[in-house]
């Protein structure tokens, strides 16, 4: 009889369209292993590494393996980002489930082993557009966006190959650097479907803190000014998604 799968739910079902098939996996920081134990039971990859930050951390994941009879082809380990990995023992890493500025550390950290895969697929929490802007420093090209939504809340799912080269971001009448770098210059580009609904997430978030400013601060304040303006870009955004 077949094992049910592990359920990922529509944030990591994401992640996992984004990893290329064959060869091996990493999935830094894997909480439960869920994600590397689906991976290898629909044979998108042969084998993974799974690893996170403690043993204590790693009991989780431990019992999935055991539980799918996997421990001969997810290899879990303890260690610190991509410190667990060595250059080409995988051929994609997976960073998911942080916020942007610690991921953009860890692969600054591990950046020859991110140099040397296939594909790196990222979900930050929060600061996609400090990820974005890592690429283009570090010369990886954004060769896929995506979006999930999980209620009220939305995922960015990011995909760098280390050997194409980045291209700047879109611009528009509303777009600067800065915004086009949070929204996502593919998501822009190819009118994802989820990005209206989560631009009005967005304004619906600005609106909190207008209301809130507004109580406070005067009408010149230049905090209130910036989430003004803030504001009205992202209208400016919906009108015309795709600039």
């Amino acid at each position: 009889m077949e094992r049910t799968l592990p359920d990922l739910g529509p944030r990591l079902m994401t992640v996992a369209a984004h990893v290329p098939a064959g060869g091996a996996v990493a999935d830094i920081g894997t909480d439960h292993a869920y994600l590397p134990a689906w991976l290898v039971l629909r044979g998108r990859c042969e084998r993974a590494i799974a690893t996170d930050v403690s043993a204590a951390v790693l009991e989780g994941a431990v019992r999935t393996v055991a539980s799918y009879g996997l421990s001969d082809r997810i290899d879990l380990r303890v260690g610190d980002g991509l410190s667990a990995i060595a250059p080409g023992e995988t051929s994609s890493i997976v960073v998911a489930g942080v916020g942007g500025l610690t991921m953009t550390s860890i692969l600054s950290k591990g950046i020859a082993v991110a140099r040397v895969q296939r594909r790196l697929v990222l979900q930050p929490m929060t600061h996609a557009e400090s990820v974005r802007r890592w690429a283009a420093g570090n010369g990886m090209g954004i060769v896929g966006e995506d979006l999930a939504r999980e209620g009220d809340r939305f995922y960015r799912v990011i995909c760098l190959d280390p050997s194409v080269q980045s291209t700047g971001p879109p611009r528009g009448p509303a777009l600067d650097d800065d915004m086009a770098l949070e929204l996502g210059p593919l998501l822009l580009r190819e009118g994802h479907a989820l990005l209206a609904p989560m631009i009005r997430g967005l304004l619906q978030e600005c609106d909190v803190v207008i209301d809130r400013m507004r109580e406070t601060l005067r009408r010149d304040d230049p905090r209130l000014r910036k989430w003004l303006e803030r504001r009205d870009r992202l209208e400016e955004v919906l009108k015309c998604p795709s600039q």
